[in-house]
């Protein structure tokens, strides 16, 4: 898989007027069928302003539509973030908020230490 992992998931993304290089460690991609794929990766965001870092953590690339939180969000790429007060963001590529949706904390959740 980790093979397939390289040919789907991009170095860099580009997002708001810049490049950022994708850390392969924190990417991931699901195949649904033969050639769909839904693409999640973080980047390193240290060459932006700090206004733009404090929404912009990660990309979504989608070649079907997906629902996230209840809505759909169409074929396409697009940026990603969590805010302070729990929120998923997604963006369009320019930065315009394109959906929020609450992201709850799992208290349940296991956190195994390196």
């Amino acid at each position: 898989m980790a093979a397939t992992l390289a040919q789907v998931v991009p170095p860099g993304f580009y997002f708001q007027g810049r490049s950022a290089p994708v850390q392969m460690r924190n990417a991931a991609a699901a195949r649904f069928g033969s050639n769909r794929y839904v693409i999640v990766g973080l980047v390193d965001t240290s060459g932006y302003a700090a206004d733009v870092r404090e929404k912009y953590q990660g990309f979504l690339i989608t070649d079907s539509a997906i629902t996230v939180g209840g809505s759909e969000v169409g074929i396409g790429a697009y940026g990603f973030g969590f805010t302070n007060d729990g929120k998923f963001v997604i963006m369009d590529l320019s930065g315009k908020e394109i959906l929020s949706v609450a992201a709850p904390m799992d208290d349940k959740l296991a956190v195994r230490a390196p």
